[in-house]
């Protein structure tokens, strides 16, 4: 029930993000990935707080009492958003056979998979090198600091420039590498080194930042040139299937992952998961080098189009004086 509530959570605040801000959705998405990020990282001291203040019951009445506030706010605040200018019906069947969606979606699944393994099989790996919790929690600390600072400024940046499959390529590729040496994966012939497992750590925060904050604004952006009308319920959609791709990788990450570390080991296990960051790179690039093919010839046609115009206009021209010069003539 919690976990349905938080989904539905999320789904509304990137609809309404895409409503409302429709020319800063990756800014936005990345300053609500940014506070997302805080609530991880200031999570776990102010419910050790709480804890001892006033006992178990405690941690969980204050954040409870603050969702409820908040959502009191956001009913009394939040204006309508009803859509009365749809004018054509949305299908889901149309929205899965355009191959940019499913791009957007491997990325999310990839990034939330590794993390959900990551969450479950990462601590006991850690605790192997004899240190203690504490410093277990710092180093699932760091990569949420770094993924903290980075999401707004990239998202910024993607709304400014764009290139956001460049980013989702660079992502994959940051985030294989750094599951490789978490491992470390067996053929690379290394032994674990606590420090190299925990500078791996902190990069993969950049690499999943790279990987979950483009995806938004893309998947909105193909389906858009795609036909889809630019509404609340396409961001809807839009907003419910990365919601459930995101559940996905959460929910086959530690599931699979668990599988993985009991009949394989951890470091084979790790490096599955490196190996489905290459699978996402490469299907990744290749979409992407296939756009910027479609793209330059679409832009040669056009001005192609444009010179013949232009032909047949001089042509016309030289005609109707030819014409004026025979007339003038009789």
């Amino acid at each position: 029930m919690f976990t349905c509530c938080v989904l539905q959570l999320f789904l509304a605040c990137f609809t309404i993000i895409a409503s409302e801000f429709p020319e800063a959705i990756s800014t936005m998405f990345g300053a609500c990935e940014t506070f997302n990020g805080l609530g991880y990282t200031l999570g776990p001291p102010i419910g050790g707080f709480l804890f001892q203040l006033g006992g178990f019951k405690l941690p969980f009445f204050v954040p409870g009492g603050l969702v409820c506030c908040c959502g009191l706010a956001s009913w009394l605040l939040f204006p309508s958003f009803e859509d009365s200018e749809r004018t054509g019906d949305l299908s889901y069947g149309k929205y899965f056979s355009i191959p940019g969606v499913w791009i957007t979606l491997m990325s999310v699944f990839a990034a939330t998979l590794g993390l959900g393994f990551l969450d479950a099989m990462y601590g006991p790996h850690l605790e192997g090198f004899g240190i203690s919790p504490s410093a277990v929690g710092a180093v699932f600390l760091l990569p949420s600091l770094l993924y903290f600072i980075c999401a707004p400024f990239l998202g910024s940046f993607i709304d400014r420039r764009g290139h956001a499959l460049e980013f989702m390529v660079f992502g994959a590729i940051v985030s294989g590498v750094c599951y490789l040496f978490m491992g470390p994966a067996p053929f690379l012939g290394l032994t674990g080194k606590l420090y190299v497992l925990i500078i791996a750590n902190v990069l993969l925060g950049l690499g999943t930042c790279a990987q979950l904050i483009p995806p938004f604004g893309k998947n909105l952006e193909v389906i858009i040139n795609a036909g889809f009308e630019d509404t609340f319920d396409t961001h809807g959609m839009v907003s419910g299937a990365l919601s459930s791709a995101t559940a996905l990788g959460a929910f086959v990450g530690p599931s699979a992952g668990g599988f993985a570390v009991e009949y394989f080991g951890f470091s084979w296990a790790v490096t599955g998961i490196s190996a489905v960051q290459l699978l996402v790179t490469i299907v990744t690039l290749s979409f992407f080098i296939f756009e910027q093919r479609r793209t330059r010839r679409a832009i040669a046609v056009f001005y192609e189009d444009d010179d013949e115009d232009e032909d047949e206009d001089e042509a016309r021209s030289l005609l109707v004086t030819q014409d004026l010069h025979t007339f003038g003539s009789a």
